[in-house]
This record gives C-alpha cells, structure tokens and sequence, in this order.
C-alpha cells in the first residue's frame, strides 16, 4: 500500500502530528512505502526531519506557498497525486487537516474517514472511529483507493 502523510509545519518546526502520522504510515503499509509530503515555500531543510521516518519525502516548494491556503495547498498536493497515485493520504486531525482533508477528497472523487483512532490491516484496511461523541467505536472496513483519513 501507498501512504502519503502529509506533513504540517509552522515557524520552521514540524508539527509532532506529523510523526505520528509517519508511525501511523509505516505501521500500514504493509510492502508499499510510507512517502511523506511537506509543502511550503522553503521547506527543504525540514524534509530532512522526515527523512528518518519515511521511505520517502516529497518537497514541494514555491512562493505561493509561503502562507497556508486550503486552496493552493490542495492544487500542488493534487499535481503530485495525479503523477504518483496514493493508496492513502493521511492528515492530521488539527484544523488545518480537518480544512483540507475534505477539500483533498472531493478532488480527488474519493472516501474520506475522519478522526480514525486506530487502524488493522489484516484482512484489509480497517480503521477505527468513535461515533455518538465517543459512547461507541466502529470499525470501518475500506473497499476502495484512494481513500483520505484524518
């Protein structure tokens, strides 16, 4: 399996969510690989950081992308999907992932599962959420790729 972790910054430090979501990648892959993507304007010294817990890192830099914008952010993610197809895209549950994970879902025409708390692969991808302001926890079996989790 193919998982793309994107990754957040701010003020020239990575944001933790992201390692977790690189352990979250590696622990999923199965035989695939876990690619980390970082996007900013200058984001090649921080590609670095995430060198050591993926199979590979996407730097994908330009002016534009100096501030955060939902919009721009999904156009060069997007680029990047049509020429290297992900299995999964994983972003964090923060309010930025939350903003452009759905926005990453509609173009890319495909699932999206939110707040996933823990994830099997036997048998399939399984992930977990809680529902019902977390009285219950389902498991949610994925049939199709690609697929966006938060």
């Amino acid at each position: 399996m193919r998982v793309f972790a994107v990754a957040e910054h701010r003020l020239g430090e990575i944001n933790p969510v992201s390692l977790e979501l690189l352990n979250f990648a590696n622990k999923i892959k199965g035989d695939g690989t876990s690619e980390a993507v970082i996007v900013g304007d200058d984001v090649r010294a921080l590609s670095s950081v995430l060198a050591g817990c993926a199979d590979k890192v996407w730097a994908l830099s330009g002016s534009q992308l100096e501030h955060y914008n939902p919009e721009s952010h999904a156009d060069v993610l997007l680029q990047l999907f049509e020429k290297e197809p992900p299995d999964l895209v994983l972003l964090g549950n923060t309010s930025q992932g939350c903003e452009l994970a759905p926005l990453l879902a509609v173009r890319l025409r495909c699932p999206i599962v939110t707040d996933v708390v823990g994830a099997s692969v036997e048998g399939g991808l399984i992930v977990s959420r809680y529902i019902y302001q977390g009285k219950l926890m389902v498991d949610l079996k994925l049939n199709r790729t690609p697929c966006v989790l938060t």
